[in-house]
């Protein structure tokens, strides 16, 4: 963990232990695939994760322009829905997203016609740490969830689920079923469902 301080002008600065999640970067120069669109004037972002697990969001708009000045963006979020709220849906906010593991996706409807998710999240430092596992994900369907959860817990981990119906509400599922449950009831119970 490090001691992290993030600027911001319309608030006191951040500062935090914590790890750095993801940037993204646009550039000012023309010539770049990550192109601002204004020369002169770029967009850093970065994602960091708090060591009591909550998430900070930063963007700075960055400037080469005589009288103007770096704008800085800052917030502290508890989810990834909190992080997406912060950034947008832009393409620059996609590619911090997808180093993130963060889906910025809206499931229109299952095969039933219900739009339903299971948004799986591990803790790779435990119950309450702050990595996040390779078994954090979006997942279709509520066996696919429960096999992620099982993974997180076979490798000692602890994990978080949240169940969102169509219009997006959500509704925290299965906390700690994992650490409350052998391998071979969650076996049993991802059966019964199928």
């Amino acid at each position: 963990m490090d001691r992290i301080k993030v600027q911001q002008d319309n608030g006191r600065d951040l500062v935090f232990e914590g790890e750095l999640v993801a940037e993204a970067s646009s550039s000012p120069n023309n010539a770049c695939s990550n192109y601002s669109r204004e020369t002169g004037r770029w967009c850093e972002l970065a994602l960091y994760r708090t060591a009591g697990g909550r998430y900070v969001c930063s963007q700075v708009g960055r400037t080469q322009w005589q009288g103007e000045h770096d704008r800085h963006e800052a917030a502290v979020v508890d989810d990834a829905d909190g992080v997406i709220e912060f950034f947008g849906a832009g393409w620059l906010a996609k590619q911090l997203y997808e180093e993130a593991s963060i889906e910025c996706i809206e499931c229109v409807e299952s095969a039933d016609g219900q739009a339903t998710l299971w948004e799986v999240e591990e803790h790779t430092g435990g119950r309450d740490g702050i990595g996040r596992g390779p078994n954090t994900g979006t997942y279709e369907t509520e066996t696919d969830a429960i096999e992620a959860m099982a993974k997180a817990k076979a490798a000692g981990h602890g994990v978080t689920c949240i169940v969102r119906d169509a219009s997006g509400r959500g509704t925290m599922m299965m906390l700690g079923l994992v650490r409350l449950l052998d391998q071979s009831h969650i076996n049993a119970f991802a059966e019964e469902d199928a």
